[in-house]
């Protein structure tokens, strides 16, 4: 099964998964990734080989058939969420899509940014304006959600798709 998290940063993804994975998956995280390749968590230098790298990793781990595949990756596109069920369909993987609820509040993902910063922890420091665009692309997706629902499932009818509003 595929957990795919979509939502502003700041939204509660990566709490959300620590708060709910098991020891029988995988987190793919691209922020993880992106400090592990550049050694800044905020250097969107090297962003092609970062994504190459995430989808490498779902690939290998839907072919190895782990039990848990976390994917924390914002996600705020029809065409985001489409490339992972692709990678999933291919591998008869059901698709878990959590929709952050708190991503409809702007200014509290903004406001945790800010503490985080301010307290030292290990994310990225998301600029304001790059949250405002966030934002922008997750209320398209959510506002037509129960379209780009049925089309995925149309699409990819070999695998369960869920949405789950958290």
């Amino acid at each position: 099964m595929v957990f795919l998290l979509s939502g502003v940063s700041g939204s509660g993804k990566s709490t959300f998964y620590k708060n709910n994975h098991t020891d029988k998956g995988i987190y793919i995280n691209p922020d993880s990734i992106r400090k592990d390749v550049c050694g800044n968590i905020n250097d969107q230098s090297q962003n092609p080989k970062v994504w190459k790298i995430a989808y490498d990793s779902l690939r290998t781990a839907c072919e190895e058939g782990v039990d848990e595949i976390w994917f924390d990756a914002t996600t705020l596109s029809c065409s985001s969420v489409k490339a992972v069920l692709e990678i999933a369909s291919l591998h008869k993987q059901n698709v878990v899509l959590y929709m952050m609820q708190d991503s409809l509040n702007k200014n509290l993902c903004i406001e945790r940014i800010k503490k985080d910063i301010d307290n030292s922890a290990d994310r990225a420091n998301v600029p304001i304006d790059v949250v405002n665009s966030q934002f922008s692309r997750f209320m398209i997706m959510y506002e037509n959600m129960d379209e780009n629902l049925a089309r995925w499932r149309e699409e990819f009818s070999n695998i369960k798709i869920f949405v789950v509003y958290k």
